[in-house]
């Protein structure tokens, strides 16, 4: 496992890599970003990285507690001008070396990402050693936090190098790059194995107030191997808000030797005060060019299917790659095309027979009605960009067909019928009869072609 796994994320991953080689690491990082970007693979691979023992690391430098001054490893004995308080916390061959390190920031600072912004969408990190940066931009995303000021933040440059209070903090360690995949640590990391590694996930689609509990009990145990533990929450947003406020104490008086990785679809759901005790990284969807070249090269499906399934993920890495690998999903679309060219036909008495399918189909029918809309979307595409970029790129032929039948004002009024009927369901409805009007209101369109 390592930083080459991430696609699109160049910025990101490039400031990452540079806070592990540097030692610019905070004590809790929150990864955003929508479903299927990548958020846990890269959260995985910086928990690697931060203890991979290819070299050594400094604690976090943001942390209340991390003042400690450095030993001579072979001797546990303080070098000359340094003070040991109560001896060296990591006793042993394998003692580190730290350095002082100021109280923790209570506020995020977002960082300017205009000099490292790419085609790939990939964003600027941040490292504060006096307090948690933003890596990336909000701008023009639901991933904002609340973009506090802090004077005593410190952050750091696209280009790594930092500023303000992040001087004080523990001295650049140079080095191989990290995770290695060799060491020990790694080996045991990669295994599932690691003993100074824990995994939160949700349950239920819930993260209790015990599962804090037992990763703050756990934290308060000294690390077993190099010195530092991880910790990774997914779907932290899944929290109940009695397990935020827990999580809050570990944020706001954080341990030296513990980091925090927590990831989320969007802050919204997260309180405010442990948004802006987090260093904020901030993942955004690829290019739709690069995922197509990355899906060619990995899968052998038809150059127009592969064309297809970057467009319809809209950049989510996740999501193209299982539109590409699930059998399910490709025979799916076929149905829900054959059911578009039904309605489209504007046939009275396949009304039944295509009810009966959405009835069929309950569970996923936010998912049938939006792929409707994109394939109505495509219509109105041919009709008025012919060489606009088309989704269903692979069925031109077809979508060129009921271009012509259609104008541009029927089109959009169906869309409409469509949406009306999404947010009736979302106010419980009878099913049923809602599918059903929709279908008429549909044919009614499709008979009378005025709109």
């Amino acid at each position: 496992m390592g930083f080459s796994q991430v696609l699109g994320q160049a910025a990101v991953v490039d400031n990452l890599k540079k806070q592990l080689e540097h030692g610019k690491v905070v004590h809790a990082y929150l990864f955003l970003g929508p479903k299927g970007i990548g958020k846990t693979l890269l959260a995985k691979i910086f928990a690697q990285g931060l203890l991979c023992s290819a070299t050594a690391h400094p604690v976090p430098t943001d942390c209340a507690d991390a003042s400690l001054s450095q030993v001579d490893p072979t001797t546990n004995a303080p070098f000359p001008g340094n003070q040991v308080s109560n001896g060296p916390i990591f006793p042993g061959p394998n003692a580190e070396t730290f350095s002082p390190g100021d109280p923790a920031s209570a506020h995020s600072v977002p960082i300017d990402s205009a000099d490292a912004s790419s085609e790939l969408g990939g964003y600027a990190a941040g490292s504060a050693t006096s307090g948690p940066a933003a890596v990336g931009s909000s701008e023009g995303s639901s991933y904002d936090g609340p973009g506090l000021t802090d004077s005593a933040a410190a952050t750091l440059s696209p280009e790594g190098s930092s500023s303000g209070a992040a001087s004080t903090g523990a001295a650049a360690v140079g080095g191989a790059d990290r995770p290695c995949g060799r060491c020990s640590s790694c080996l045991r990391f990669s295994s599932g194995n690691h003993p100074d590694f824990l995994h939160i996930q949700p349950v239920k689609n819930s993260i209790s107030i015990d599962a804090v509990r037992d990763l703050q009990r756990d934290i308060a145990v000294k690390p077993f191997h190099r010195g530092r533990k991880v910790y990774l929450i997914d779907d932290c947003h899944l929290m109940t808000v009695q397990a935020q406020n827990a999580l809050l104490k570990t944020l706001e008086e954080p341990v030296g030797h513990a980091v925090i990785l927590m990831t989320a679809d969007s802050g919204s759901q997260l309180l405010p005060t442990v948004l802006s005790r987090c260093q904020q990284v901030i993942l955004k969807p690829v290019s739709i060019n690069l995922l197509e070249e990355y899906l060619q090269k990995k899968y052998k499906a038809s150059p127009g299917y592969i064309s297809f399934a970057a467009a319809y993920s809209h950049g989510i890495v996740g999501k193209a790659v299982e539109v590409v690998e699930n059998e399910n999903f490709q025979q799916q679309r076929e149905e829900i095309i054959r059911l578009i060219h039904s309605i489209l036909q504007g046939d009275s008495t396949s009304i039944i027979k295509n009810t009966e399918f959405f009835v069929e189909n309950e569970d996923r029918v936010f998912e049938i009605l939006d792929f409707i809309i994109l394939w109505m979307r495509d219509i109105i595409m041919l009709k008025e960009w012919p060489q606009g970029a088309l989704i269903n790129v692979d069925k031109r032929n077809m979508l060129a067909k009921h271009a012509i039948n259609f104008t541009t004002g029927c089109i959009k009024y169906i869309i409409s019928i469509i949406e009306e009927t999404k947010q009736l369901l979302l106010s419980n409805s009878n099913y049923r009869l809602t599918m059903e009007v929709m279908l008429l209101r549909i044919q009614e369109v499709v008979t009378c072609r005025q709109w």
